[in-house]
């Protein structure tokens, strides 16, 4: 447990942009450095990483930096979007595991769009499950 908890936190650091220049990991974020923006494809990748880490207990430096870009990216964002009434928040709160599990299960739906923007692709994901009118007409029936 705690071995994952440390691989969880190591990438988290490393997700956030904490020694991305050297070490094992430094190939990931190159990826997205030379790119022109990170795509719905990329972030799915690494979102998928995240959302088996809690299941795998040998995880490398590299699927620990993927699962904790994710996850801040995720939590982030959605922040972002909440704070511009994009999407509202219910009673459970922005659980990461459900804003990943979104995430993940509209860019399997939406295959074709996995080349936009992350963006693009977060926020489509987000204000189908978490739209303000969804939320709303949820909370009433």
């Amino acid at each position: 447990m705690r071995s994952r908890v440390r691989k969880l936190v190591l990438g988290c650091f490393v997700g956030f942009g904490l020694g991305l220049g050297s070490g094992p990991w430094a190939t990931v974020p190159a990826q997205a450095a030379t790119s022109t923006a990170l795509t719905t494809e990329t972030l799915y990748d690494w979102c998928s990483a995240a959302a088996h880490l809690p299941d795998d207990t040998n995880v490398s430096p590299v699927e620990a930096m993927k699962a904790g870009y994710c996850t801040g990216f995720m939590k982030g964002y959605s922040l972002a979007l909440f704070a511009f009434e994009v999407i509202c928040i219910d009673s459970q709160g922005l659980q990461t595991g459900v804003l990943i599990e979104s995430f993940l299960d509209w860019a399997e739906a939406n295959p074709e769009l996995r080349d936009r923007d992350a963006e693009v692709g977060v926020t489509a994901a987000l204000e189908q499950r978490l739209s303000c009118n969804a939320l709303s007409d949820a909370a009433r029936n």
